[in-house]
């Protein structure tokens, strides 16, 4: 019984412990590039881009980080454009070196985006839909690399005249990106 005992917590707390302590971190610190293919309702074909984006998580629990995310264009010509989002990631433990994830997320713009820029306002409030999954493979226990697939869809109404009166289209953009980066934990 001793024995099987000993195994038993060799065997549960050994691949623990490791990856405990990537989980003891507070945040979550990045750099992505990501390549993004872009298409809307009402235009065809779809089209792709390659950017680079930072990349902030705060641990709330361990696993569950929270990633705030905000994105604005500032010009001197017009209103500022804005779109704000709110994701939750959970990591899944694992005894070795690689970390799954899973993410969803809402948010709200006054914009949809091109190719994940904020482009042009809109009078209504749009909303952002996020989902995505990925893995981080670690060097250590404060670096790695992420790899991540994300799809944001964008949907909200935007009023327009005509002669006969005011009436209101429907708005739709989705985008996915892949992005891989190296992400540094606090």
């Amino acid at each position: 019984m001793r024995t099987f005992c000993a195994g038993l917590v060799t065997i549960l707390v050994v691949p623990l412990a490791s990856a405990q302590e990537r989980f003891e971190r507070k945040a979550e610190l990045g750099v992505s590039g990501a390549w993004q293919s872009y298409s809307q309702s009402t235009v065809s074909p779809s089209s792709s881009l390659l950017f680079l984006s930072g990349r902030v998580g705060i641990f709330v629990v361990a696993g569950l980080e929270i990633e705030p995310e905000f994105t604005t264009l500032i010009s001197g010509r017009s209103n500022s454009l804005y779109a704000i989002n709110a994701n939750l990631c959970y990591n899944f433990e694992t005894p070795g070196r690689v970390v799954p994830f899973v993410l969803a997320g809402y948010g709200f713009a006054n914009t949809i985006p091109v190719v994940n820029l904020p482009t042009f306002e809109t009078q209504n409030t749009v909303n952002i839909l996020n989902l995505g999954a990925g893995m981080k493979f670690h060097f250590t226990s404060r670096v790695a690399l992420r790899l991540e697939y994300r799809f944001q869809s964008y949907s909200g109404h935007e009023p327009f005249y005509l002669s006969s009166g005011f009436g209101t289209n429907d708005l739709s953009v989705q985008e996915q990106t892949i992005q891989v980066g190296i992400s540094v934990f606090f």
